[in-house]
């Protein structure tokens, strides 16, 4: 996150990122922020060799980004969870909501609403965004990302003054002509990821049952999509079809646990 935004040009000194986590070992090796060789497979790393550094046993993340980020030690569980705290712009809580039963989970959102800006954002993995949607978020609109909002009160708009009509002048007789059949339109073919994030714009809009079609859908091309489970098995749990959702969740589990989708 520190690095994407110094690469957008945001100065240092606009932006702090603290970095939590209940397990004090995991924060320590965090911020020695140094990383294996198998931590730079992939394409997704390139561009960014300027923000390390050689370092014994890998490569260490540069002093000008360590020090945007704060590590923390905290337990979202907690009563309250950072007490004092300003309140924060973004959060990220991605695929962590997921572990935890349906009591927890709302105890967890409720905790991070209390630390969010009014217009804040608040992220979470692809099959954690019914859960925003539930405690009234609404989705940003943000293309790849699944962000969600507290929605704004909406302000009150003056009367236009009233105008005078214009008198509109006689239309031109014109011949008619024969309807033209429009051209046929080639849809593309949607994969399950497509069908996915469909459903998940369709939920975001407050249209469950073409979202369930959409998350079936998905299942059908790939049984084995861990997201689109997870959004059914809420969206079927929502409108009361318990066994149906014990099974989808069941579902969902063994497939996190497998290390699927």
């Amino acid at each position: 996150m520190a690095m994407a935004l110094l690469d957008a040009g945001v100065p240092s000194a606009r932006f702090q990122v603290d970095a939590m986590d209940v397990s004090r070992t995991a924060l320590e090796r965090a911020s020695a922020a140094v990383y294996g060789r198998n931590s730079f497979r992939g394409s997704g790393t390139l561009g960014r060799d300027h923000h390390f550094e050689t370092a014994p046993g890998g490569r260490r993340v540069c002093e000008r980004v360590r020090r945007q980020v704060r590590f923390r030690h905290g337990n979202l569980l907690s009563s309250p969870f950072l007490p004092g705290r300003d309140r924060f712009d973004i959060i990220f809580c991605r695929n962590l909501l997921i572990y935890f039963d349906r009591p927890t989970q709302n105890r967890v959102i409720d905790g991070l609403g209390a630390l969010l800006k009014p217009d804040g954002l608040l992220f979470v993995g692809s099959s954690e965004g019914g859960l925003a949607l539930s405690h009234g978020y609404v989705s940003a609109k943000l293309p790849m990302a699944f962000a969600f909002r507290r929605p704004q009160p909406a302000r009150p708009q003056r009367p236009a003054p009233a105008r005078a009509l214009p008198v509109p002048s006689p239309l031109p007789l014109v011949p008619s002509t024969p309807p033209v059949s429009p051209a046929p339109i080639e849809m593309p073919e949607l994969s399950a990821d497509a069908f996915c994030r469909l459903g998940v714009d369709q939920e975001a809009q407050g249209s469950l049952d073409e979202a369930e079609a959409s998350f079936r859908k998905a299942l059908y091309l790939d049984p084995r999509h861990h997201d689109a489970v997870t959004h059914l098995a809420r969206l079927v749990e929502r409108r009361g079809a318990d066994a149906e959702a014990k099974v989808l969740w069941s579902r969902a589990h063994r497939l996190a646990a497998g290390g699927a989708r």
